[in-house]
């Protein structure tokens, strides 16, 4: 039996109101997924994986949670053994040992199938809730960040990769995510990107690579037609095009859907709400300020803080994205608007001049402004969840069998 809907009395939580709760109990899921290698190897992969592999007993929103915990565990071992991303120099904490990229391999994998079987499963348990979609893509929030941050070390900074290009390659990836859900904010369909599983085994494939051949292999020249490139220069170009692809099919799937609406073409069940001009691109409004503070700090800090300090700089601008997309996230499965102001980056606007001014010393403003916007984060989103699971009168990591 799908998930038992019992109103609880809760005119307003702590991040949900009735009308939030209300537009919940009205929500359909339309999604679109084309891509063929999750229609023809993912998919049957999954579905055997669960029917065959998986206890009946075990809630797909666990399986979600352990996913994301394997993709944070490859951030924090990396963190010990590389902090700077120049273990590939010398100029770290020494080399990093092979059975760290064993280990993220095997993380890497796991967690991206984890990731895709929890559906499969609420479908077989028959326990599929809102609260599962949610959870899901805003566990994913996170990840589309912490995978690629993972990476950097198994090419380090002493090739092709740097400060500059690592911080515009995340920011894209950052943005294919967040415009995957901002078309479905606009449409309500939610097309999911074919580069996902594709990258998601290209990262577990770089590290698995990297504890065979080691860090040096990603650094050796060789000819490619008539140019010199490395192998390290293939796999970054590899993940850019891999964004641009997805942001580019963001736009035709919006402009797509917008068509279809306009000529009558039955794309979902329900239609997507109308919103006025400044209420459909708020959310676009957001991302690009939030961009723009982060460049801003970047490229004008006096202590150079995102070379001296990329891993927090990039994990600070990295909560901070989950965050503005989980709002979003929440404002298109309850057909609410998406406000312009956003509490959690609002700090930025005095944090970034003090900063630049040299007024206030910015380790200290970077680390401790990371350190309370990943604690409210994580408040947000397990309140968010709590809520509700007291809605609805179920249980998030176990299911009654």
């Amino acid at each position: 039996m799908a998930a038992e809907r019992r109103r609880v009395p809760h005119d307003r939580g702590q991040y949900l109101n009735r009308a939030d709760l209300e537009g919940f109990e009205k929500y359909a899921y339309h999604g679109v997924d084309t891509s063929p290698l999750a229609i023809y190897v993912m998919k049957p992969f999954w579905n055997f994986c669960v029917n065959v592999l998986t206890p009946i007993w075990l809630a797909p929103n666990l399986m979600t949670f352990i996913g994301f915990l394997l993709i944070l565990s490859n951030v924090l071992i990396l963190w010990v053994y590389d902090p700077d991303f120049r273990a590939c120099s010398g100029s770290s904490f020494g080399d990093i040992p092979s059975w760290v990229f064993f280990y993220c391999a095997f993380a890497q994998f796991v967690g991206h199938q984890l990731d895709g079987m929890d559906g499969t499963q609420a479908r077989r348990t028959r326990t599929s809730s809102p609260i599962g979609e949610l959870f899901d893509h805003g566990l994913d929030s996170m990840g589309c960040f912490l995978q690629p941050l993972a990476s950097i070390s198994c090419l380090g900074m002493c090739g092709v990769i740097n400060e500059d290009n690592s911080f515009f390659v995340l920011w894209a990836i950052m943005i294919s995510f967040f415009l995957t859900h901002f078309e479905k904010y606009n449409t309500g369909v939610l097309f999911l990107p074919w580069t996902y599983d594709l990258s998601q085994l290209l990262v577990a494939a770089v590290f698995l690579l990297t504890g065979f051949y080691g860090i040096e292999m990603w650094n050796i020249p060789f000819s490619l037609v008539t140019f010199e490139v490395t192998a390290g220069y293939i796999v970054f170009l590899a993940s850019v095009l891999s964004a641009v692809f997805s942001l580019l099919l963001c736009l035709y799937h919006i402009v797509h859907a917008h068509s279809c609406q306009k000529r009558g073409c039955i794309l979902h069940t329900l239609p997507p709400p109308k919103w006025p001009l400044l209420t459909a691109v708020a959310p676009l409004l957001v991302l690009v300020a939030l961009i723009a503070v982060s460049a801003i700090w970047k490229f004008l800090s006096p202590a150079n803080i995102a070379a001296t300090h990329l891993r927090v700089f990039m994990l600070l601008f990295g909560v901070l994205f989950s965050n503005i997309t989980c709002r979003l996230i929440m404002c298109q499965m309850s057909s609410r608007p998406y406000r312009l102001l956003q509490l959690l980056p609002a700090p930025l606007l005095l944090i970034v001049p003090l900063a630049l001014s040299g007024f206030a010393n910015e380790e200290f403003l970077l680390y401790s402004y990371f350190i309370v916007a990943t604690a409210a984060h994580i408040h947000y989103g397990v309140g968010v969840v709590q809520e509700l699971c007291e809605f609805w009168h179920i249980a998030c990591f176990t299911i009654p069998y």
